[in-house]
C-alpha cells in the first residue's frame, strides 16, 4: 500500500500525551482542497469508525472552499464567528452556502470577544 496514508500511520493520527484526544493533522498543498485528496474519504470513514468524535477545522471559508466541500460528509457544522470583525451578512451568507451544499449546521461560536465592562460587573449581572 505504498502512498496510502492509514489510520493507523503514527505520522498522520497522534495522541496528545497519555489524554484520549488525538490530533491529525493533513498536510498538503494549500491550492488543492482538502476534500479533492486521494483517499480523503477512506481516511474520514476510518476515523468516525475508530472515534467518538471527529473534527475539522478548516481554513475561513473566504480563503478556501474546504469547509463548503466536506458540509454535506459531515454530522454538522459549527460556524466560528471573528468577534468585531465578520459582518453579519458574511456570517449568514456562509450558513447559507453551508446549507445549500447539503451540510447542517449546528450552530456558531464567537471567537475573540471583548471584555469592555469590567469584570466585578458582570459578576452582578
Amino acid at each position: 500500500m505504498e502512498g496510502k496514508t492509514t489510520l493507523a500511520d503514527p505520522t498522520v493520527v497522534c495522541r496528545v500525551g497519555e489524554s484520549d484526544l488525538y490530533v491529525a493533522e493533513l498536510k498538503r498543498d494549500f491550492a488543492q482542497p482538502v476534500f479533492t485528496l486521494p483517499g480523503i474519504h477512506d481516511f474520514m470513514a476510518a476515523a468516525k469508525e475508530s472515534y467518538d468524535l471527529v473534527l475539522l477545522r478548516v481554513p475561513p471559508a473566504g480563503v478556501s472552499s474546504d469547509g463548503f466541500g466536506f458540509s454535506d460528509k459531515v454530522d454538522g457544522v459549527v460556524i466560528l464567528v471573528e468577534a468585531e470583525k465578520t459582518r453579519w451578512q458574511v456570517a449568514d451568507n456562509t450558513r447559507m452556502r453551508i446549507l445549500e451544499q447539503g451540510g447542517k449546521v449546528l450552530g456558531v461560536v464567537l471567537n475573540n470577544r471583548r471584555h469592555i465592562i469590567p469584570k466585578c460587573v458582570y459578576k452582578r449581572i
